[in-house]
């Protein structure tokens, strides 16, 4: 080294599959761009090594490093929705909710359209314009039968049913249906090998107590099954150092120690008529209070696009509880925006015509 020139010697280490580069540097297509990239500015050279690149700079200042980690970041935080893309989203969506509506009809399978998709119906009479995904809910005998009968009625040449039992990478109390041939990867989630597409989320419903003590221990519960299931995520990504410990303590245990944590509650209350329900594997505050179960019984339908769906009869008090009294008002322009952060999303032709969405890319073998 010229130490007339007091220059300092760094080695840097940029892993492929932990990190998301602009669009015109599609990581897996051109790494040595990519080294080029993060070189540009400053003196060096690079090698190229399976999905590694060692960059080997020499910098005339430490503060170069924090400079091109910044632009890093900025680089990490530039993903947008466009309007093509969530309307052809929205396409493939439809599709799985119309596949699941017939395997329910066909089988006396009752289900309620839940969250947004509710919303959407009845405020939109579709989706709402800026939702990314599809939310459906079941009382938890349905929702057991409806993963038997996916396994001879679901259409596989398109659609695959994801639990934890038919992918052992998926770490969610709740199934997804998901489009073949597609990818839907959430942004601080690549280091879940679970597959991954454009999806519908299918919650199950399960009986919960009412008293005050009870009810807060079977929340608590909930919320230690659930953070196990998380550790790899908060192990990584979570901001406070305390957490982070935590979680990486977790992370250690299977998850299957979360799953059994959840099994003895639905075991619990398979059998028992509760008046309130919750999907145990979601944390929000309505479903730390309960739903009523009556909700979940009694039907009506709805027009959603192009097809009816199912919605709970008293849709009004459902929403109310979910969204407030004024759920009728959109939300003001600002917060008008999907709420799934993705790094990277591939169509792959479904849904119509295709666009390079993903200014964040992460590539993935599991997706499907």
């Amino acid at each position: 080294m010229d130490s007339g020139n007091q220059k300092t010697f760094y080695k840097v280490f940029v892993i492929l599959s932990d990190i998301t580069i602009d669009k015109k540097y599609r990581i897996m297509k051109n790494k040595i761009a990519v080294a080029k990239w993060i070189l540009s500015g400053a003196k060096g050279f690079a090698f190229i090594y399976a999905d590694t690149v060692l960059v080997t700079v020499f910098f005339s200042q430490i503060g170069a490093i924090c400079d091109i980690f910044r632009e890093l970041e900025n680089v990490m935080s530039t993903f947008e929705y466009t309007p093509q893309l969530l309307k052809s989203m929205q396409q493939i969506e439809l599709e799985m909710l119309t596949e699941l509506d017939r395997i329910c009809r066909e089988n006396g399978i009752n289900y309620q359209a839940d969250g947004g998709t509710l919303l959407g119906a009845v405020r939109h009479q579709g989706f709402i314009p800026w939702d990314d995904d599809v939310d459906v809910r079941m009382l938890r005998k349905d929702y057991d039968r409806f993963c038997e009968v996916c396994k001879t009625q679901l259409d596989k040449e398109k659609y695959f049913l994801q639990t934890h039992e038919t992918d052992p990478g998926y770490r969610w109390g709740y199934a997804r249906i998901l489009r073949n041939g597609t990818c839907f990867s959430r942004k601080n989630q690549e280091m879940l090998t679970m597959k991954r597409g454009i999806f519908i989320d299918v919650f199950p419903c399960d009986g919960m107590p009412e008293g005050k003590i009870p009810k807060a221990a079977y929340n608590a519960v909930c919320f230690c099954a659930r953070k196990i299931l998380y550790s790899p995520v908060g192990a990584v990504h979570e901001k406070n150092p305390v957490k982070k410990f935590l979680y990486k303590i977790l992370r250690l245990l299977p998850a299957q120690a979360g799953f059994s944590l959840f099994d003895i509650l639905i075991r619990r209350y398979k059998d028992k008529d509760t008046r309130l329900t919750r999907t145990i594997g979601w944390n929000s505050r309505q479903e730390n209070l309960g739903y009523l179960r009556k909700w979940m019984q009694r039907s009506c339908e709805v027009p959603f696009e192009n097809i009816m769906i199912k919605a709970p009869a008293d849709y009004r008090g459902f929403l109310t509880f979910v969204f407030g009294e004024d759920y009728m008002t959109p939300p003001p322009p600002k917060e008008q925006r999907p709420k799934h952060p993705a790094a990277m999303i591939e169509l792959n032709g479904h849904g119509g015509k295709e666009e390079p969405y993903a200014k964040e890319t992460v590539r993935s073998n599991s997706c499907l």
